[in-house]
């Protein structure tokens, strides 16, 4: 569990097949089969949404979970716990 980018590679094997087991006029029909590998690649990450801090626009996937001051500094990621007491947090990397 990590809030660092991630590349997720998985890998999925089908294996696909269609054959009739049934004979028409004394002749038997070969199954048809395969087998095929998909590889999908996802990437996992978090980026800023667009705000008034930048200017409503989107940053790219981060690389490194920003530290707490960089984040109160330059994120909107402060989660305010109790507004009377004016307490919360800033979101670690893990």
């Amino acid at each position: 569990m990590s809030r660092n980018r991630q590349e997720i590679t998985e890998e999925l094997y089908l294996d696909l097949w269609d054959g009739d087991f049934t004979s028409y006029e004394g002749q038997s029909f070969k199954d048809i089969s395969t087998k095929v590998r998909c590889e999908p690649r996802t990437t996992r990450g978090y980026f800023e949404l667009g705000n008034t801090l930048n200017k409503n626009t989107h940053d790219s996937l981060l690389d490194r979970w920003p530290g707490p001051e960089q984040i109160q500094n330059e994120f909107n990621d402060y989660v305010k716990t109790d507004l009377s007491l004016n307490k919360g947090f800033v979101p670690t990397e893990k």
